[in-house]
């Protein structure tokens, strides 16, 4: 059985493959594409990272700005995706409700 890890990382490579240049675009939304683009990048590197630290013994420490930065880039994705489940709660009930974190 593979575990989530495995999973995410098969995905990751799968996403390498694909050729988005000549996919089609149904509109140009700089902001959408340029979102993916940085959520792409997010996890390339949250996978490195995550490969650079699992061998590594618990004992070794982090220096304490690693431990924030990662903490920090956690918690804005945590506010964001929690606006976004929101915003999608809210525009399928038709309680459309903008705002913004």
């Amino acid at each position: 059985m593979n575990s989530p890890y495995t999973n995410f990382r098969q995905l990751l490579e799968s996403l390498d493959s694909i050729e988005t240049q000549d996919a089609p675009v149904p509109h140009q939304d700089h902001e959408i594409n340029m979102a993916h683009a940085e959520l792409m990048n997010l996890m390339k590197n949250s996978t490195e990272l995550y490969d650079m630290l699992r061998g590594q013994p618990e004992g070794g420490g982090l220096p304490a700005w690693v431990q924030v930065k990662i903490a920090q880039a956690n918690g804005m994705l945590e506010s964001v995706a929690e606006y976004m489940r929101e915003e999608q709660v809210h525009q399928s009930t038709g309680d459309y409700h903008a705002g913004s974190r």
